[in-house]
């Protein structure tokens, strides 16, 4: 967003009216949008509106077209966690979240030349349905020739082994998984599918934790080896773009359950925030959690 901004403000340096004028209306507005919470995609969308209304529009056809054009290629442009990567390993549940990160990775494939491999996890928790989850994956890596590996756990055993909760003990062996098939494949990196929404919700329960500001950050796109293609999309964009691309999705119904923290704080806790105190809380959260990020 930073960087569509600033080429931004420097074509507009080259247009009427003048400079400072169009750069203050413009950077008024991206605050105004800004403050009130839109996405990432309909942030850049309404920036190309808005500097093609400062600059004339209709009165200014060239600059307008140029708006246009740099607006479609930075909105198309992949954020540079694919750079040089040999291989990815996608850790793919069959969840809507998932398979929109699949699909955009299989997309890519072709741009960047990187190895595409597939890790599922069976948690051993959800019986026929946990089953008809890994079929599903496995069924649609064949159709689209991607490698393929599940893993089968008895996560509730591991978990009293361990001496950890049952989300701790799960995170744990799937990113064992993801690490053991990384190293096979020569290294490069694993990528999840954690969206903004649970960046909001990681902030919170790490607060009722007690975490320092070190602890409240957030979710990072970015961590060692570990990328997240679609931390910038909230679950309403990723909706969308399975509607809008035919893609089918499983759907874990203990989501809906609020046995965990987590659970309770995204099907709770944030929807109450959301509707009685401030509609834009979870978009606010976000921001706050990065802002600490850079501290």
């Amino acid at each position: 967003f930073q960087e569509f901004e600033h080429k931004f403000c420097d074509l507009l340096k080259t247009y009427q009216p003048p400079a400072a004028v169009s750069q203050e209306l413009f950077k008024t507005e991206m605050k105004n949008l800004h403050m009130y919470g839109y996405g990432l995609k309909s942030m850049m969308l309404s920036m190309i509106e808005t500097a093609c209304r400062i600059t004339g529009g209709k009165e200014n056809l060239h600059c307008a077209e140029e708006i246009i054009r740099l607006g479609q290629e930075l909105l198309q442009k992949p954020v540079t966690l694919l750079d040089g990567v040999e291989n990815v390993v996608a850790g793919v549940s069959g969840g809507a979240d998932s398979m929109c990160m699949l699909n955009i990775l299989l997309q890519l494939r072709e741009r960047y030349g990187y190895h595409l491999t597939v890790v599922h996890i069976h948690h051993g928790i959800r019986g026929q349905s946990a089953d008809e989850d890994m079929e599903y994956v496995e069924k649609f890596c064949g159709e689209k020739k991607i490698e393929f590996f599940g893993f089968h756990y008895k996560v509730e055993e591991l978990a009293k082994v361990w001496h950890m909760s049952d989300e701790e003990a799960g995170r744990k062996i799937r990113y064992e998984a993801f690490e053991k098939i990384l190293g096979q494949n020569g290294g490069g990196k694993i990528a999840v599918a954690h969206n903004s929404g649970d960046s909001s919700e990681t902030f919170l329960f790490q607060l009722f934790r007690g975490s320092g500001i070190k602890g409240l950050n957030g979710i990072a796109p970015v961590r060692e080896n570990i990328i997240r293609p679609i931390l910038c999309l909230d679950r309403e964009e990723i909706l969308e773009y399975l509607c809008e691309n035919g893609i089918d999705y499983r759907t874990d119904e203990t989501n809906r359950e609020n046995h965990y923290s987590r659970n309770k704080i995204r099907n709770e806790l944030l929807p109450y925030i959301s509707q009685n105190i401030n509609e834009k809380a979870a978009w606010h959260i976000r921001q706050k959690a990065e802002a600490l990020g850079e501290i």
